[in-house]
């Protein structure tokens, strides 16, 4: 069983999906995404809407964390991702909180690492914050596509 591990990063880190730059069509699938919508309606200009926001994108995506050295699915990380967030969000901004709580698990050593669907494997905060990034350009311009 996951500790309350840094978790809340593996709901965010399907975001790693998207890893690479922004492109049109990530902006509009983005745009278009209930989870956007979803965000619009919440106070979006708050960082913990981010974080949210960030967890239902990637609900159903298909991905393992590999923390601590064992791998999880994404229903167990996801799961332990929203208990963590609840117990451990203290209003800092998203980035902060991504960069705190998603490269290493607390106490340890081991760096946190997300496997896609196509077996490529990547540290899991760099992908949460190129997802933060888009998520924050598209906001920023809801008309604009870049």
């Amino acid at each position: 069983m996951m500790k309350k591990i840094g978790m809340f990063i593996v709901t965010i880190l399907i975001s790693a999906m998207l890893a690479g730059s922004a492109g049109a069509a990530d902006v509009l699938e983005i745009r278009d995404s209930e989870a956007f919508k979803q965000y619009q309606l919440r106070k979006s200009d708050t960082e913990l809407s981010k974080l949210i926001y960030l967890m239902d994108r990637y609900r159903d995506a298909k991905f393992e964390i590999q923390y601590d050295g064992s791998w999880y699915g994404a229903d167990e990380a996801m799961m332990e991702a929203r208990k963590y967030l609840r117990q451990n969000y203290k209003n800092e901004p998203a980035e902060k909180f991504i960069k705190l709580h998603t490269y290493r698990p607390y106490g340890k050593e081991k760096i946190i690492f997300i496997r896609f669907p196509n077996d490529e494997i990547r540290i899991l905060r760099d992908v949460l914050l190129e997802e933060l990034k888009r998520l924050d350009q598209v906001a920023a311009h809801p008309g604009v596509i870049k």
